[in-house]
């Protein structure tokens, strides 16, 4: 019978440490054998299937544990970060031509999700499939596609494009992607304006359910509006962002928030002079 040192005693079994220095399972010991006694043993019979096992848990050290337990840990959780931090809300991109769409992008500017804020929007959004994580601009180029075949689009061409920053803007001079630039500089018959929306503008919008870019409009055009509060802007899309909301203003001058606003001063303006 062969001799080895009790490691550990069990019910049902008993961890023995061979001369060789390899541990096994081993028939249980009689009463009154401690651990570290030399005692002859008896291998315990597997049954059919089972897997031997040379090392068990408890024999491991503490730090080696828990590194173990550490690494399941993150085996498990990594891909529920990733899939997370790659579908993180990064910036919303609003684009007014007519048809009005905000899209929800990642920090790679791949969209997210669409959302029609007006009825012309709704024909766009239910022709537009297979958008998810597509790259910013190929989903506008689609949305023009899809805009000018259905003659959607605005008589002048005029589109406004307005960006939203989640956690804030990372570059005010160079927060249009470059490869959305060219994407616009490829397409000269289109007079496009690009704004900076702070998160006010934003969050004021998404209360009134409109556009982001036309509260922007508003607050552009508004000569009491102090220019600080709002970011800079060209001379080049001041002119586009008139154009088009004045132009959307004659479609429906009952619903147009620019010309009850142009209308109250023209008003103002007039009793003014008669005091």
């Amino acid at each position: 019978m062969k001799k080895g040192i009790v490691m550990e005693l069990h019910h049902n079994y008993t961890i023995i440490m061979t001369k060789e220095g390899s541990f096994l399972k081993a028939k249980p010991c009689e009463k009154g054998v401690i651990i570290g006694e030399e005692v002859a043993y008896e291998p315990l019979e597997l049954n059919k299937g089972h897997i031997s096992v040379f090392y068990s848990w408890s024999m491991l050290k503490t730090p080696v544990k828990i590194f173990l337990m550490t690494c399941v840990i993150l085996l498990l959780i990594l891909p529920f970060y990733l899939l997370s931090g790659e579908s993180e809300s990064y910036a919303y991109v609003t684009l007014d031509m007519n048809p009005s769409i905000e899209m929800e992008v990642n920090d790679k500017f791949n969209v997210q999700s669409i959302r029609a804020l007006n009825d012309e929007a709704l024909i766009i959004v239910e022709e537009l499939t297979n958008y998810q994580d597509e790259f910013l601009e190929e989903v506008i180029g689609r949305i023009l596609a899809i805009s000018e075949q259905t003659g959607l689009v605005n008589d002048e061409k005029n589109m406004v494009v307005g960006f939203s920053f989640v956690d804030g803007v990372p570059d005010r001079n160079t927060f249009i992607p470059l490869e959305l630039e060219n994407f616009f500089e490829s397409i000269p018959e289109w007079e496009i304006a690009t704004l900076l929306i702070p998160q006010k503008i934003r969050e004021q919008a998404k209360e009134e359910s409109a556009s982001m870019n036309e509260v922007m409009a508003l607050e552009i055009l508004d000569e009491d509006t102090a220019a600080d509060d709002l970011p800079s802007i060209s001379s080049d899309d001041r002119a586009i962002i008139d154009t088009f909301f004045n132009e959307e203003d004659s479609d429906d001058k009952n619903s147009s928030r620019l010309e009850n606003k142009k209308n109250f001063t023209r008003i103002y303006d007039i009793v003014i002079t008669k005091i």
